[in-house]
């Protein structure tokens, strides 16, 4: 799928409402070309102070720690622009982010449809982020440029017709969002 529709935005504000809700939280983008070792120490570089003893771990030492500090804790980790299900496999085989049903949570971003089915805990935790119609992109741009006002009569029909080809409003592309994942 493509970008641009809205996915990090929406987690954004997610992350923004409701992280200070949990004991600790994180945020990571995932590049495209990630090492295990980085993106762990990502995360815990969010949650704790990183010390050069810690910097010079492997990943799989990496995993302990980050599991060990979450451990019997709420959390809210966001995980932006996961690409490939080889990440999630990877964590959840380490069990790198406890269990333990104390309301924690995951939230991935993610295009691909296979990570966001992996990493769901059920269909129904997978947010389809919907494109915008024409007449949404219409009402979007006019709260965009008019702020609270209408726009002026004579500017709308022009308006009607550029809202559709504003390339950075949502595509026609849908892309999935694990919501949430309860740990």
């Amino acid at each position: 799928g493509m970008g641009g529709v809205g996915k990090t935005t929406l987690a954004k504000r997610i992350y923004g409402s409701i992280g200070n809700q949990f004991q600790h939280h994180a945020w990571v983008f995932v590049p495209s070309r990630y090492k295990m070792k980085d993106l762990l120490l990502a995360i815990l570089s969010e949650l704790i102070p990183i010390e050069e003893e810690t910097s010079k771990l492997d990943d799989v030492k990496l995993g302990e720690k980050l599991r060990n500090f979450l451990q019997g804790k709420r959390y809210l980790i966001v995980m932006d622009g996961v690409e490939e299900t080889q990440l999630w496999e990877t964590l959840e085989k380490n069990n790198v982010f406890p269990n333990e049903k104390h309301g924690s949570r995951l939230l991935l971003t993610t295009r691909s449809k296979n990570v966001a089915s992996l990493a769901s805990s059920s269909s129904s935790r997978i947010h389809n982020i919907q494109p915008l119609d024409d007449e949404q992109k219409w009402e979007l741009l006019e709260k965009l440029v008019f702020k609270d006002e209408k726009c002026p009569q004579g500017l709308g029909k022009l308006g009607k017709q550029i809202a559709p080809k504003w390339c950075w409003l949502p595509s026609p592309q849908v892309i999935l969002m694990p919501a949430l994942r309860a740990t």
